[in-house]
């Protein structure tokens, strides 16, 4: 089983504060995501389960647009573990 799940989103605007976008669904398999990725402004990204994301705005790592690019490569060490958030707080 993979530590991994996709996030389907799509982009909605942008704004001086960042992005503005709208949750489409989760899946297990990339695969599952990239197909529900109807529109060019939809995108994928891979999210480490049990996970927490930094509290400062960041670039999503992995984050594509199917219908406009190709996956890129993913740097998880921007995530940390639940686990590791605990111990340090």
């Amino acid at each position: 089983m993979t530590n991994l799940l996709y996030v389907v989103g799509k982009y909605i605007m942008s704004t001086d504060d960042g992005l503005v976008w709208g949750l489409q669904g989760i899946f297990e398999e990339e695969v599952d995501a990239v197909n529900g990725c109807i529109e060019s402004t939809y995108f994928v990204g891979p999210m480490p389960k049990n996970t927490l994301v930094p509290d400062e705005p960041i670039e999503w790592p992995g984050v594509y647009y199917p219908k406009l690019e190709s996956k890129k490569e993913v740097d998880y060490n921007r995530y940390s573990s639940k686990e590791k958030k605990k111990e340090d707080g």
